[in-house]
């Protein structure tokens, strides 16, 4: 924990800032990855090679091969990346499978009638990999029992409809070396074989609707963050549809110009975009990490939570995050203002980023689930968090001894005195869950004082002592501190109501703090509140002018223990916060 005080502090902080990142090697080992890559390289290899020395002749251009190669290295190569960035998702199993059942055809080259059958068999993996693809990325898991379903239904399909029309097939072929034997052939009749593949191709079309729609939905239902991310797939999916919409149907139906067209290169060019996609959005993140390490340089030399929560919902697009702190007193981590956050839920829509210290919780971030697509960024996240947490418990402890940059109010200020009411009581009833209650209720005051320009001068016991340049923010940050406790659910459901006392007037600061009359004035008007009641001195309302913010009732002349002549005082009233009142304790003067 860092508690330091005066310049040293400023300086520690400030050097801390230069190295906000912390970065996370890949968890996958490199070996595994060169393995897969060169063997990747290789089947490209004697891809490119096997169509003109095999002994089955292709009619597949040399400019088409060449993109399809390509495309598919490409595809390689993203899923090397995914793999390498995190390992445990499937995402990157899907993208190397996509890659290596696109040369399946690689096996027909092979001089035997099991390899030839075995492709025939097995030429539609590829395009149902790819469907599962879309539809898992970018999590790599499927989101319902429905599109598990339909994937299932998918690789049966492609593997199916080939398996019925070979049980009928017999082609022709003119051989020089071998004349490849279809082994699944049951009854040669290939007018049966041919209006099988018509009808099974128009089922494709269908399927592809299907993966649309539900690629759509996942884009609709997607937060801003997660419509990043599946950016990729949905600037490749219309591409896919088309060619399986149009290529299955075309090839069934013998219209050559259609299939023709979906296998020339420039269309075959379309394979490239979602891997192309993929690694855009991992040098994306990789800039938006890099972001967030910057916004801790931006928030200055002592960046606050408030802030901090602030930059990060710009810099990550995430409007919804919330920066949140750990709260011994409620046993929960609290957002700025002071409730209870419940954690996650089960869609696995938002995601948790916890800071710890000394193996116990003292922060953490809710933000979109999307963020984490980089493995390193929650972690930079961290960093940024611990270094604003630090500054916030630096910034209180300087402020108590009066040595932030630009000091404590000078000239007029407003005091703000606050103490718990029943205190001895709650300590009786909450034994050793009252020192976090206490410690939660100094930590909400500081954080209040932030919010309205105003100072922290000094907490202890159960007592907080602020100051404020003006009367206005006095006013504001006394109801907001009201507030903020009531609605603070508690240990053992306590009941914890701060009587608070404000004056304003002309102390003198010393190097030890604020002296004069004025401060034992507010401590005084303080000590005649009840618990959940602000009572303010006339000074205080004449300073503050007229507001619709708050009401205020005179409540009569008073004369307050230690100070010889009576003072007016007057409740200052919020909607929602308590009142009815009894008269202040102190002597009425009539």
């Amino acid at each position: 924990m860092l508690v330091m005080s005066g310049d040293a502090g400023r300086e520690r902080v400030a050097d801390s800032l230069v190295v906000p990142v912390v970065i996370t090697r890949p968890r996958a080992g490199w070996r595994r990855v060169v393995v897969v890559g060169c063997l990747g390289l290789g089947t490209a290899g004697i891809g490119f090679v096997a169509p003109w020395v095999g002994p089955v002749h292709t009619d597949l251009g040399w400019l088409s091969l060449v993109v399809t190669i390509l495309a598919g290295l490409t595809m390689l190569g993203a899923g090397l990346i995914a793999w390498l960035r995190q390992p445990a998702n499937a995402i990157w199993r899907l993208m190397v499978a996509s890659y290596f059942a696109g040369f399946i055809w690689e096996v027909a080259f092979i001089p035997a009638s099991v390899f030839w059958t075995l492709t025939l068999l097995l030429v539609n993996l590829g395009d149902a990999i790819f469907a599962h693809l879309l539809l898992a990325f970018p999590s790599g898991r499927l989101r319902s029992s429905g599109e598990r379903l339909l994937v299932a239904f998918i690789y049966a399909y492609a593997v199916g409809t080939p398996l019925l029309q070979m049980l009928f097939s017999k082609p022709v072929y003119v051989c020089t070396v071998y004349c490849p034997q279809n082994l699944l052939l049951v009854w040669p009749n290939n007018q049966v074989a041919d209006t099988l593949g018509r009808l099974t191709g128009l089922g494709v079309p269908l399927l592809a609707a299907l993966v649309a729609i539900l690629v759509w939905r996942h884009w609709r239902r997607a937060s801003a963050p997660a419509r990043r991310v599946l950016q990729p797939v949905v600037i490749a999916l219309p591409f896919a549809f088309v060619s399986a919409s149009l290529g299955y149907p075309a090839d069934s139906l013998g219209i050559d110009i259609i299939s023709n067209l979906v296998r020339s290169p420039v269309w075959l060019l379309t394979a490239f975009i979602l891997p192309v996609a993929f690694v855009l959005g991992v040098l994306r993140l990789r800039a938006t990490r890099a972001a967030v390490a910057s916004a801790v340089l931006e928030l200055g030399a002592l960046p606050t939570l408030t802030r901090l929560q602030a930059v990060l919902r710009i810099r990550l697009g995430d409007p919804k995050l919330e920066v949140l702190r750990w709260s011994e007193a409620q046993a929960a981590f609290i957002d700025q203002d002071g409730r209870a956050t419940s954690p996650p839920a089960d869609d696995g829509a938002e995601a948790l980023t916890i800071l710890e210290r000394n193996g116990k919780p003292t922060a953490a971030v809710l933000h979109d689930a999307a963020i984490s697509d980089e493995p390193s960024l929650p972690d930079t996240i961290r960093a940024a968090v611990t270094i604003a947490l630090d500054a916030t418990e630096l910034r209180d402890e300087l402020r108590a001894r009066g040595g932030q940059a630009g000091g404590l109010p000078t000239g007029e200020v407003t005091f703000l005195f606050g103490d718990i009411q029943g205190s001895t009581s709650l300590l009786e009833s909450l034994g050793s869950q009252y020192a976090g209650l206490l410690a939660e209720v100094r930590r909400v005051a500081s954080e209040v004082a932030e919010q309205h320009s105003g100072r922290l001068v000094d907490a202890s016991g159960d007592e907080v002592f602020l100051a404020f340049q003006g009367a206005r923010d006095a006013v504001s940050a006394a109801v907001e501190l009201t507030r903020r406790l009531a609605e603070t659910t508690w240990p053992g459901d306590a009941l914890v109501r701060v009587r608070i006392g404000l004056h304003t007037g002309s102390p003198e600061l010393t190097g030890s703090g604020y002296v004069g009359l004025d401060v034992h004035r507010a401590a005084r008007i303080m000590a005649a509140a009840h618990g959940g009641q602000i009572i303010a001195s006339a000074a205080v309302i004449s300073a503050l002018g007229p507001t619709n913010a708050v009401a205020v009732r005179p409540l009569g002349r008073y004369v307050l223990r230690g100070i010889r002549e009576p003072v007016a005082l007057f409740g200052i009233e919020a909607q929602g916060l308590p009142g009815g009142f009894p008269a202040p304790r102190a002597e009425l003067v009539n």
